[in-house]
């Protein structure tokens, strides 16, 4: 009886590009292609659409949206973001013209109030304030991460007004957060 015949293991790939010899991790998946991928590597293609990107910019945009829309869109985000956050959503969109133009995140908290708020948030320690939960909040790059961090924002001034009488009240969908006695409607 003979012994099965195992297929020889290939880890690595030449990128036809670059000519680096690279795993198969760096080369994105193809049916084409012998071996299950394509021709050039990950890092190469990024170079060649940044490049296009950058002498076409009408084309790079208009395929930009065509392959948002056929994802679901703005739509289909904020759909997919309120099934995560259970209802809540951390931001609103800017609707221009025509199609939404942008996203943008929202504490609102009003100029009458901020006063209040900073004598609330200001932990003992003098460490923590609005100022720098904001700072942290507006600094990172992606909506998701605003998203994730607004939430965060939302849950410690919560706790920091506990048994103060004032809370931080969702104002409904897109709408952001107000600061308001614990007894108002959201």
């Amino acid at each position: 009886m003979r012994a099965p015949v195992e297929a020889p293991t290939i880890e690595g790939k030449s990128c036809s590009r670059c000519g680096v010899v690279k795993p198969l991790s760096a080369f994105y998946r193809s049916a084409k292609g012998p071996m299950g991928r394509q021709r050039w590597c990950k890092m190469c293609q990024a170079e060649v659409k940044a490049a296009a990107a950058v002498k076409y910019p009408e084309i790079a945009r208009s395929a930009r949206r065509v392959r948002y829309e056929k994802a679901g869109g703005y739509k289909g985000k904020i759909e997919r973001l309120t099934s995560l956050d259970k209802g809540k959503i951390a931001f609103r969109e800017a609707v221009a013209k025509g199609p939404v133009s942008r996203a943008y995140w929202l504490l609102d908290i009003p100029p009458s109030q901020l006063p209040v708020v900073e004598k609330l948030v200001r932990s003992p320690r003098g460490e923590t304030d609005l100022d720098s939960l904001l700072a942290l909040f507006s600094a990172l790059p992606t909506r998701q991460d605003r998203g994730k961090r607004l939430r965060w924002v939302v849950l410690h001034l919560r706790k920091r007004f506990a048994g103060t009488g004032y809370t931080i009240h969702s104002l409904g969908y897109g709408k952001g957060y107000r600061l308001g006695p614990i007894e108002a409607a959201p």
